[in-house]
């Protein structure tokens, strides 16, 4: 196999460019954005801001959440003035229903049920524990806009669902509320500002500029974006939610935005997402996941948590395990390396018999597979995650 340059630049997330919109014919799997009741948000953690809200959520009240959690979960609670309860997960990635038997659950309004990675949980008997209990299910599709659990769309399983737009489209903010179970009406979200409008537009171009998306309009687009470079701020949905260490609540809580929870994202993000090609982004994401589960089978010191890509999953990452952790994440950060992983838990995230989460805070690595990669992009992605392994040991 050819080495592969060093200065080529990997994108975190999906690009904008000529290739959003190629392919024809529909996605292989349901999305989310087809449910009923669709009402976009600026952000996942906005959406579940706000199906906090639809369900009267607040002071007093409790929320379950799993261990293994991006602190953008939680902050929404937090925020309405309810109190984290914490259930275990599977090796697997599903909620330990016998744990959750076990929980005593009064005061508990809403169980948070997560499909981490983008493979579909099975929910049938997490609804069937909500429904005997009194609490309302509220799916989390954040890393999965498409797919099917226990044989319907993700999203139908829940009283309400959110997912993310920018794990899944090139766009600079976005996320959204569904429900098969309850009208939503719009939610009231106010419009954004024009300036809000044009920063969004510009930003999602200038992205697919910088990594050559756009073909013959590159170095045309490139030499107005220099012109005008600091004038328009850069705004990403991290993939982690947020860009910096945060170790208190107070820290966690000023990252939710509260006054961007109360709008719609800006018109290309909500036109992108009905325009762009869901059968592309299907497709190739699947794709560059079992390439990279292939070059990971004897990799040293690390391995693919999740091998198998289940039939009716679209993927948002590659979740790598990988020994001796923290020395390896500390290198590949300081290296600009494109991964993540969840370590920064909301204070007070329990140790509970039998959990996977703490553990998959620390071992597990997620690593990019989405549509905008190639092949090239992902031979580089493991040939330097293998150098800098050797180096750091």
């Amino acid at each position: 196999m050819p080495s592969v340059p060093d200065t080529l630049p990997i994108p975190k997330l999906p690009v904008f460019g000529w290739r959003t919109f190629a392919g024809d014919g529909p996605a292989p799997l349901p999305t989310v954005l087809d449910l009923p009741g669709l009402v976009f948000t600026t952000s996942g953690r906005a959406a579940i801001g706000l199906a906090l809200k639809t369900l009267g959520v607040g002071p007093g009240d409790r929320v379950l959440l799993p261990t293994y959690h991006c602190t953008t979960m939680v902050a929404p609670a937090v925020a309405a003035g309810a109190r984290p309860l914490y259930y275990p997960i599977t090796g697997s990635g599903a909620p330990d229903l016998a744990a959750l038997e076990r929980l005593d659950t009064t005061g508990v309004r809403t169980l948070l049920a997560v499909h981490f990675f983008g493979f579909p949980q099975p929910l049938r008997e997490v609804r069937t524990f909500c429904d005997r209990r009194g609490i309302a299910l509220i799916e989390d599709c954040a890393h999965a806009l498409f797919g099917e659990a226990d044989g319907r769309p993700v999203g139908s399983w829940g009283d309400l669902a959110i997912a993310s737009l920018t794990k899944f489209l090139p766009v600079p903010e976005g996320g959204c509320l569904v429900s098969t179970r309850r009208p939503l009406n719009g939610a009231g979200l106010k419009p954004r500002e024009a300036l809000a409008e044009v920063r969004s537009l510009a930003n999602m171009v200038e992205a697919g500029v910088e990594h050559d998306q756009l073909w013959g309009l590159n170095t045309l687009l490139a030499l107005a974006f220099g012109l005008r470079k600091g004038l328009v701020s850069r705004r990403r949905d991290f993939p982690n939610g947020i860009d910096t260490p945060c170790t208190s609540e107070s820290e966690l809580l000023a990252q939710f935005d509260r006054r961007l929870a109360d709008h719609r994202p800006t018109w290309v993000c909500r036109w992108l997402a009905r325009r762009a090609s869901r059968r592309r982004i299907v497709t190739a994401r699947r794709d560059n996941y079992a390439y990279l589960a292939k070059r990971f089978e004897n990799f040293p010191g690390a391995w693919p948590l999740l091998p198998e890509l289940p039939p009716a999953a679209a993927p948002y990452v590659f979740p790598l395990w990988v020994e001796n952790p923290d020395r390896r994440y500390a290198a590949l950060k300081a290296e600009r390396f494109p991964v993540f992983r969840w370590d920064w838990l909301w204070p007070g995230t329990p140790a509970l018999p039998g959990d996977h989460g703490l553990l998959w805070s620390k071992h597990v690595f997620q690593l990019p597979c989405h549509q905008d990669l190639s092949r090239q992009h992902l031979d580089a992605l493991v040939d330097r995650l293998g150098r800098i392994f050797d180096r750091v040991g």
